[in-house]
């Protein structure tokens, strides 16, 4: 019998804390099934990482600087809404 393969995640993380942005990249990268395709320190360039990149699922700092991550959030909603956002 062939198995499928297992289906991967894709996922982009934007914070501007630069040891918590580390650790949670760190976490999603080990973690099986999940593949880290970016990192942004705030919300304009986890926009336009996202728009390149293309991720699965996206967790974004609310707080964070760059227009702040709520506006980065329904940013990305609105021109990427196949992207599953965490905020």
């Amino acid at each position: 019998m062939i198995e499928a393969p297992a289906r991967v995640v894709t996922v982009l993380i934007a914070d501007d804390d630069p040891e918590f942005r580390s650790a949670l990249a760190a976490v999603v990268d080990r973690a099986p099934g999940l593949e880290l395709v970016g990192v942004a320190d705030d919300a304009t360039a986890a926009i336009q990482l996202a728009c390149k990149v293309l991720p699965m699922g996206a967790g974004v700092d609310v707080w964070m600087g760059g227009g702040g991550g709520d506006r980065g959030a329904a940013d990305l909603d609105r021109l990427a809404p196949d992207i599953r956002v965490l905020a």
